[in-house]
């Protein structure tokens, strides 16, 4: 089967109203990162890759609410 990562809250509401109970892994934006430039930057306050790190509370309260679940976390 697919697996899917959410890298957005928005991303993760869409999925449990789309797929309510279905599995999701999570990737959060751990507050630092590396990369050369702005552009190739995976971490961070001006990266956009990855639910930001304090959201992992609201990300749960989501997970909870559409009866989704998750196993997997990236960082």
């Amino acid at each position: 089967g697919l697996k899917v990562n959410a890298c957005s809250l928005s991303q993760l509401e869409a999925f449990g109203a789309a797929f309510p109970g279905a599995e999701i892994g999570l990737r959060f934006n751990p507050g630092l990162g590396s990369g050369g430039t702005g552009k190739t930057n995976v971490g961070g306050p001006s990266s956009s890759f990855g639910i930001w790190h304090e959201l992992l509370p609201e990300a749960r309260c989501v997970l909870s609410h559409t009866g989704s679940h998750t196993t997997a976390f990236a960082w």
